[in-house]
C-alpha cells in the first residue's frame, strides 16, 4: 500500500544519502544553502493582534474569525520550521552542539524531503521539500492578501491549513444571511473554469 511504498522509497533515500563516505563537506554545503535560502525568503509571523482588530468576532461574517484562525495555525507552523533552520545553520557552522532532532532535519533536507519535526505541526502533504515550501509561501500569501486587500471574490480551497473551518463558516454566512437554520443549508455545486483571476465577483 501506500505507506509500504512511502517506507521503502525513505529507506533506500536515507540509504543513500548515508553512503559515499567522504561526501559529508557537500552535503553540508547543500543542506546549508537550502536553509539559508528558505531562511532568507521566509515572511515574518502574521500579527494576529492586528488582524483581529481589522477583523473582529462578527455574527454576520465568520469569515473574520476563520482568517485570525488561520494566520494562528501557519504561525505554529512557520515558528517551528524557522527555530529550527536557525539551530541548524548554526550547527552546521559549528557554533552550537548538532542535537538527535537536527540531525534528523537535517538528513531529511539532504535527500529532499519535509522532516517529521515539521510534518507534526503541518498541514496534510506529500509533497518534496522544494515543493512544500514553495506551496507554503503561497499560503501564507494568500493570508496576507486577504489581510491587506479584504477577502477575496474566490478562495483556494486546499490553502486552508483546516478546510472545515472555512466551509462551516461559509454555510453559516448563508444562513444567518437568509434567516435560515444551518442545519437546512448544504453545498451545491457548478463546474467553472480555472482562472480564478475571472471571478470579480463572490457567490450570493
Amino acid at each position: 500500500d501506500q505507506q509500504n511504498t512511502q517506507l521503502m522509497f525513505d529507506t533506500l533515500l536515507l540509504t543513500a544519502g548515508s553512503a559515499g563516505g567522504g561526501g559529508s563537506g557537500g552535503e553540508e554545503e547543500l543542506v546549508d544553502g537550502l536553509v539559508k535560502d528558505i531562511l532568507k525568503r521566509m515572511p515574518p509571523d502574521f500579527d494576529i493582534e492586528k488582524a483581529q482588530y481589522k477583523y473582529p468576532v462578527k455574527y454576520e461574517e465568520s469569515m473574520n474569525q476563520v482568517l485570525c484562525q488561520e494566520m494562528l495555525r501557519y504561525n505554529r507552523l512557520i515558528g517551528i520550521i524557522r527555530n529550527s533552520l536557525i539551530n541548524l545553520e548554526k550547527a552546521i557552522a559549528g557554533l552550537q552542539v548538532m542535537s538527535g532532532e537536527l540531525e534528523k532535519v537535517f538528513r531529511s533536507m539532504a535527500v529532499g524531503q519535509v522532516p517529521d519535526l515539521w510534518k507534526g505541526k503541518s498541514f496534510p502533504s506529500l509533497k518534496p521539500l522544494a515543493s512544500y515550501i514553495d506551496d507554503l509561501f503561497a499560503r501564507l500569501k494568500m493570508l496576507q492578501d486577504w489581510y491587506e486587500h479584504g477577502q477575496p471574490a474566490s478562495f483556494w480551497l486546499p490553502g486552508f491549513f483546516f478546510t472545515p473551518s472555512f466551509t462551516t463558516a461559509a454555510l453559516q454566512n448563508y444562513a444567518r444571511r437568509h434567516k435560515l437554520p444551518i442545519d437546512v443549508v448544504g453545498y451545491d455545486f457548478e463546474m467553472l473554469g480555472v482562472d480564478h483571476e475571472e471571478y470579480k465577483t463572490p457567490p450570493q
